[in-house]
């Protein structure tokens, strides 16, 4: 089984609390585990439907820096080991 990377652009492990807000408005937390300038994969309580439009607010680690917005398009969305959700996303827009 080939395991090598078919990512065109590479992702960043970023780990960081989000806030997640869905295009009815609902909002929620969730964990970015890694982003790219192109796509973003989340750890969340919350399932979503394959071409929903999230914007994605990744908490600034640092002080003095702000919080990185992400308009993103759901792609892929599957049941995790841990009974939380993993969605991929392709990023849309940086606001």
């Amino acid at each position: 089984m080939d395991t090598t990377e078919q990512r065109a652009h590479n992702r960043m492990n970023v780990n960081v609390h989000s806030t997640v807000v869905t295009e009815n408005n609902q909002r929620f937390s969730a964990r970015c585990m890694d982003l790219s300038s192109h796509g973003i994969h989340l750890l969340s309580p919350k399932p979503a439907r394959i071409g929903d439009t999230l914007t994605v607010s990744l908490e600034a680690t640092k002080r003095g820096i702000v919080d990185f917005v992400v308009t993103a398009k759901v792609a892929r969305c599957a049941a995790a080991s841990s009974g939380q959700y993993e969605l991929g996303a392709q990023v849309i827009d940086i606001v």
